[in-house]
């Protein structure tokens, strides 16, 4: 509910024009487990749902950090990834809709981007599915198309299901490296991508 007492502090945009303040409200922030009552100023037509600021984040006893992508808060109780914009091309979607037993792991068609050119990848979570009760492998994969699969699991006590064209999980090429240890079997092979690496066998 908006509160009538509205700051008489004039509040201006990046571009230096003035912002127009709605009024304020009190709303639960949840962020993963941890959950809090905070005051907030409302902004018409703001490109955010959600700004926290310096003063806020000092309240929540925040530590932004910047190497491992992570927010902890709560005197590091709860510590969640940042989200990163991930480009369309990057993501991968369910090829139809699919129901997951509780407790159960499956392999799922997903459906690659069509502007994605289709080479050894790595898949990974995408991080907005990371608040739902299901977890997807981080695995290497070579399609030869656009659909290629993700390894799901429900660790529910419920069934999950997941409409057609869900977005998943992240495709991104693998760079394969030559190694110098020749201590390895003759078929392995070892892949990079970003600061990941998986060493598997050459397929």
């Amino acid at each position: 509910m908006l509160g009538k007492d509205i700051n008489t502090t004039v509040l201006t945009g990046v571009d230096g024009k003035q912002l127009t303040v709605v009024g304020t409200a009190e709303i639960e922030l949840s962020i993963a487990a941890y959950a809090c009552c905070m005051d907030f100023v409302v902004i018409e037509n703001m490109a955010h749902n959600v700004i926290l600021g310096l003063e806020s984040l000092n309240n929540l006893q925040a530590v932004v950090d910047l190497s491992n992508s992570t927010l902890s808060i709560a005197n590091n109780l709860v510590t969640v990834p940042l989200i990163r914009r991930i480009p369309a091309r990057n993501i991968l979607r369910t090829v139809t809709a699919v129901t997951i037993k509780p407790m159960h792991e499956i392999r799922i068609p997903v459906k690659i981007a069509a502007n994605y050119s289709p080479c050894p990848s790595m898949v990974e979570s995408l991080i907005t599915s990371r608040a739902k009760p299901i977890l997807v492998a981080k695995v290497f994969v070579d399609p030869k198309s656009y659909v290629t699969v993700c390894q799901v699991a429900n660790i529910s006590e419920n069934p999950y299901k997941l409409n057609a064209r869900t977005a998943l999980g992240t495709i991104t090429p693998a760079d394969l490296l030559s190694t110098l240890d020749e201590q390895l079997k003759p078929k392995t092979t070892l892949w990079r991508c970003a600061s990941s690496f998986y060493l598997g066998p050459l397929l």
